[in-house]
């Protein structure tokens, strides 16, 4: 974000303008302050430590933080069984999940592929 646009989503946060904030550990800088902070929703907790949490805590009124992991490392597991985490496990895909197909192209083809790639996401904007 360029400065005006950064000082203009901090201001909308501190106001509760903007009720939604998704970002990554500048979240937790000390310049960025929450109207009522009530959930924060942190994955891949195992690179966002004790401290880190913490700090997400101390910017709103005890709020909820929800912690999410695919790598049941031990601390992780440690903190459930000292009573600092509840868990939650998800062992099955949601239903109607479409596999996931992985694909390579050669850099010839480049352009090609960002055009499909676009009308798929936006099948109603026509490719020029």
């Amino acid at each position: 974000m360029k400065a005006k646009e950064k000082h203009l989503a901090l201001e909308r946060l501190l106001s509760g303008e903007t009720q939604i904030a998704i970002g990554t550990h500048a979240l937790i800088q000390e310049s960025v302050r929450f109207k009522n902070l009530a959930l924060a929703v942190v994955d891949e907790q195992h690179r966002f430590g004790v401290v880190q949490r913490n700090l997400l805590r101390e910017k709103g009124n005890l709020p909820d933080v929800l912690v999410m992991t695919a790598t049941p490392i031990p601390r992780s597991l440690a903190l459930t069984l000292y009573g600092d985490l509840d868990v939650s496990v998800i062992n099955q895909l949601p239903p109607g999940r479409k596999p996931i197909q992985t694909h390579w192209y050669e850099e010839k083809h480049r352009q090609r592929l960002l055009r499909q790639f676009g009308q798929q996401l936006m099948p109603d904007i026509r490719s020029t």
